[in-house]
């Protein structure tokens, strides 16, 4: 959505955009990129979105034009003579007819236009038809952005009813094994990190402390991992750097925050001081971090890289500082946990990369950062309270 709204506001008052995509059954892709233009061209103020957009479509693919100007009257014509000389249908143009829409090319159900139509009239006519239909067709985002993310839950009964035993190539396994993994890996590292300890033994009156601390911990700092990958992707425009520059500068500076935490007394309040000032650094990630990087997205790759530490680097050095704080807290009060405390941490380090992406496809990128002010914000507080 995003990049359409910059092609938009780079065109001049001629300029068009083209696209085109194949019509798959159930319809999807052409939906979504209608359903895209759709949103970038009414946020732009134009109500008669249909005056600005002209399709036409063969028995399999779909081409869409977008003006910046209205479409005149000449080139819907010749747009119309052009179809009738190739054997071509025009979907949308403004003034079209019903019967224009099939003379050459019959699609399987007359829903494909049904809903092209709602899309184009209004914002609460897009909405419904977001809402009703089956499969996923909200236009993508920078929040998120799974332009091929078509399939909700509620599909799945749809495409068995519709293809039987043939539906499977219609499934986007991806999103089903991305369910099935999390469960796998929470299993997993059930049996192979938590079980183990029970031989241990779980004893004292710092259990539910242990728990909530090195749970935030973990979930909290590879939600934000995974976030910043995601939002330096776009910076660097390859996933690669991204991860490298991310994940180094991460375990490099939390990993200096640890080292230098040890000049540090270990009590309450000041794990408590510790973790506000993460949940500060997040709270200013989520307000800046976006517009910052847009701002930037210009530079070199080496000034990038150098402006990628000053904005990784002094956050993840707090983010050092939380775990190996608790530990020698909990060494000094119950040593017997001190297992446990890393057992959980490590549990919710693992799981909580797949959530993060879970949560990212469901809600949006926005929110895994939410929840993981979230996950520091627990374990503030169970500190705030023994403070």
């Amino acid at each position: 959505k995003e990049s359409f709204g910059e092609m938009w506001r780079s065109l001049k008052d001629d300029g068009v955009i083209s696209i085109n995509t194949w019509i798959d059954y159930p319809y999807r892709n052409p939906l979504k990129i209608i359903s895209t233009l759709a949103e970038v061209i009414d946020k732009h103020g134009i109500k008669d979105i249909s005056k600005h957009i002209a399709a036409i479509k063969n028995w399999n693919t779909i081409s869409i034009i977008v003006k910046r100007s209205q479409i005149t009257f000449e080139e819907s014509e010749k747009i119309r003579t052009f179809c009738k000389e190739m054997n071509f249908d025009p979907v949308l143009l403004p003034g079209i007819q019903q019967e224009e829409r099939e003379r050459f090319n019959k699609l399987q159900d007359d829903s494909f236009y049904r809903m092209i139509d709602k899309i184009l009239s209004s914002e609460d006519e897009r909405k419904s038809v977001y809402s009703n239909y089956s499969f996923n067709i909200k236009p993508a985002t920078d929040n998120q952005p799974y332009y091929s993310q078509f399939l909700q839950f509620k599909s799945i009964p749809l495409l068995a009813e519709l293809f039987g035993s043939n539906a499977v190539p219609f499934f986007e396994v991806g999103y089903i094994l991305l369910y099935l993994t999390f469960f796998q890996i929470l299993l997993i590292s059930f049996i192979l990190i938590i079980i183990p300890l029970f031989k241990l033994g779980w004893k004292g009156e710092n259990r539910s402390w242990t728990f909530l601390y090195f749970c935030g911990l973990g979930i909290g700092y590879m939600f934000i991992e995974i976030v910043l990958i995601q939002k330096f992707t776009l910076y660097f425009g390859n996933v690669i750097y991204s991860a490298a520059a991310v994940v180094s500068l991460m375990l490099i500076s939390s990993g200096f925050g640890s080292w230098f935490s040890q000049n540090l007394y270990a009590k309450p309040t000041r794990i408590v001081g510790v973790t506000a000032l993460i949940i500060l650094s997040l709270i200013i990630y989520i307000i800046f971090l976006s517009s910052l990087l847009k701002t930037t997205i210009a530079f070199t790759l080496t000034t990038k890289i150098i402006f990628t530490t000053l904005l990784i680097a002094p956050p993840a050095f707090i983010m050092g500082l939380p775990f190996p704080l608790g530990l020698r807290l909990l060494s000094e009060r119950n040593e017997g946990q001190v297992p446990w405390a890393w057992g959980i941490n490590g549990l919710f380090s693992v799981i909580s990369v797949v959530l993060a992406t879970i949560i990212a496809i469901e809600l949006g990128f926005i929110w895994v950062m939410i929840f993981a002010a979230g996950a520091y914000s627990l374990s503030l507080l169970v500190n705030l309270r023994r403070a």
